[in-house]
């Protein structure tokens, strides 16, 4: 399978409906509540903040959602349709955000994400991330479970993409 990655035009008619589909397969079964249309209009909304889809032919199969300010980025999140999981979709996510992010002159990104999420964390220590805090009980399931949120950055001078150079 070959998938590709695209800028997207977030007013697109296809655009919010999609977004929130591709949340909700890729978090669902870890007892999350899914993003609305309305919430990532919200957040597109914002300055600073980009979209990048990743598409198989033309259908998307997940996305990536961050925002910039000044030399400081966040990954606000990443999602893949569970059935292109562990194809290596979100790697090239992640590629195309910190290649974006290097030519805006961003230094850092930081994100949070649930500590028994263990494949987002793998993913993001493999980008070269490192852990500098945990907030407690930060995430609330739907089932009303709380779980810490570890708090990452990446120096992108630190980044495995750097250390090949």
């Amino acid at each position: 399978m070959t998938f590709e990655v695209s800028d997207i035009d977030v007013g697109a008619e296809w655009v919010l409906p999609a977004l929130e589909a591709m949340y909700a397969s890729a978090f669902t079964a870890m007892d999350e509540r899914a993003w609305t249309a309305d919430e990532f209009r919200a957040l597109i909304d914002m300055p600073g903040v980009f979209v990048k889809i990743a598409h198989e032919g033309n259908n998307p199969v997940g996305f990536i959602l961050y925002r910039a300010v000044l030399d400081e980025a966040e990954l606000i999140t990443v999602a893949v349709f569970e059935g292109s999981q562990g194809k290596g979709v979100a790697s090239l996510l992640m590629r195309q955000m910190i290649s974006h992010l290097r030519y805006m002159a961003v230094t850092q990104i930081f994100l949070e994400v649930r500590e028994d999420n263990s494949r987002a964390i793998k993913l993001y220590e493999q980008f070269g991330f490192t852990e500098t805090g945990k907030r407690s009980g930060y995430y609330m399931t739907q089932s009303g479970s709380r779980f810490d949120a570890l708090c990452l950055c990446l120096f992108l001078n630190n980044s495995p993409d750097d250390k090949e150079k």
